[in-house]
């Protein structure tokens, strides 16, 4: 299609690739999204609330309001940091103590860098660059104390302004009994407890390589299985 209700909310393409700098796997581990539109679109009336922008980082973008452009944004796609969600108390009112714990691994900081240059690279590389595609020279007025665009800005950068796509998993992993942090079977019950499961991204052992959802389609047509064939409507497989 075409128009601004052509593709949603600007995602144009995706590209995954490995960084090289996790030794300890082959997996790939930054997912570049190319984005149609940059934070300014719109003169910040809708899309920064949506990034949760403050001020102070909206000022970069706010030259740039309702004109075009468009972001490749990086995203760490198997980080080595882990958070928690922790009960507050006994009443199961109290809001979970969560903690995402980003960045606690110096390995994330690393490849988002790495992530961030190949971003930057891509953008002004000749296909782009065909279509007049330039970097926008406008630092973070929170970094000024890093020299612009060194690792230690990016890193403060990184540190400022990060957000999770709304991908969070893992926090009900599946597992064996004998592994004392799994939360649910093969079979996605969860241990020691009779009639309950779960079915979302948090059963998933290790985050997925991209978006989550397919990988959610997949977990909820399995269990709609499971729970067949526990009811005898359905042949094992």
């Amino acid at each position: 299609g075409e128009g601004p209700l052509g593709a949603v909310s600007g995602f144009e393409g995706m590209g995954i690739y490995r960084t090289g700098l996790d030794q300890s796997t082959s997996w790939p581990d930054i997912q570049l999204n190319l984005i149609s539109v940059t934070p300014g679109i719109d003169g910040g009336l809708v899309y920064r609330h949506s990034l949760n922008m403050d001020d102070q980082m909206f000022a970069k973008w706010k030259p740039l309001a309702f004109k075009e452009g468009f972001n490749i944004l990086p995203v760490l796609v198997h980080p080595k940091s882990r958070g928690s969600i922790k009960l507050r108390s006994r009443n199961p009112s109290d809001p979970a103590e969560i903690n995402p714990n980003y960045f606690d691994d110096p390995l994330d900081v690393k490849r988002l860098i790495s992530g961030i240059k190949f971003s930057i690279a891509l953008g002004i590389s000749p296909p782009f660059a065909k279509f007049g595609a330039k970097f926008y020279d406008q630092p973070i007025e929170f970094c000024k104390a890093f020299t612009p665009y060194s690792d230690a800005y990016w890193e403060c950068a990184i540190r400022y302004f990060t957000y999770p796509l709304y991908h969070d998993a893992c926090t009900c992993p599946m597992g064996p009994a004998t592994d004392s942090m799994a939360v649910v079977t093969s079979r996605l019950t969860v241990h020691g407890v009779s009639g309950l499961r779960v079915v979302d991204a948090s059963v998933m052992p290790d985050v997925v390589s991209g978006n989550t959802h397919a990988a959610c389609v997949m977990i909820g047509e399995k269990a709609a299985d499971f729970i067949k064939q526990d009811w005898g409507l359905a042949a094992a497989a």
